[in-house]
């Protein structure tokens, strides 16, 4: 059943498993259950000052992106490091946006396989 405000505001998909899906730009109906597509964003769909002050502050944010510069600053790929560090590439990408929770022990291997401290790695920018 459809929960949106209006039907014109939205299109129907087929997923995969051959059951109609409703679509606007704001929530995702599947099954009778409406999910928000945005969670962290407000009723516009842009996300609040809040929302990207907490991301300037996030240390998995400002330590995903320490990570891309070191990475960037020897010319390696997401792929390459994670080959030489045996670390996944779809987990390093998650990391550099700082969407992973990085364990210490993969911050040892990251920062082993540059040629770093794992101190030098963690040297967030001080904002």
């Amino acid at each position: 059943m459809w929960t949106g405000s209006r039907l014109s505001d939205s299109r129907w998909l087929m997923s995969a498993v051959g059951t109609m899906v409703a679509v606007d730009f704001k929530n995702v109906t599947y099954r009778g259950c409406t999910y928000r597509a945005w969670p962290d964003r407000g009723p516009t769909g842009h996300r609040s000052a809040k929302s990207e002050i907490a991301m300037l502050t996030d240390p998995r944010v400002l330590f995903g992106q320490r990570l891309a510069q070191v990475r960037k600053a020897k010319n390696w790929s997401q792929e390459r490091l994670a080959l030489e560090s045996g670390i996944a590439r779809s987990y390093l990408g998650g990391v550099e946006r700082g969407q992973r929770n990085i364990a210490l022990l993969n911050i040892c291997r990251l920062a082993d396989t540059l040629g770093l401290s794992a101190a030098s790695l963690m040297e967030l920018p001080n904002k």
